[in-house]
């Protein structure tokens, strides 16, 4: 910590860093929530779901290859 923040914590009383501590901790745990949260997927301009899956990062080759598989039936 550089000596500002240490100044400055070292002025509050007990009962406010524990108020500072709840505080910070509930922020913490505010954060880890909003990040287990799923996101919202962008939306991707095109019509090969190949393109779409790689543009979002997926590997769905095996799955295409399964349901062609399948629909060829």
């Amino acid at each position: 910590m550089n000596d500002r923040t240490t100044d400055f914590l070292s002025e509050l009383s007990l009962g406010q860093l524990e108020a500072l501590k709840a505080k910070l901790n509930s922020k913490i745990a505010a954060e880890a929530e909003r990040k287990r949260r799923p996101g919202v997927i962008p939306p991707v301009m095109t019509n090969d779901v190949g393109k779409a899956a790689e543009a979002l990062g997926l590997d769905i080759s095996s799955l295409m290859r399964d349901v062609q598989r399948k629909s060829a039936k």
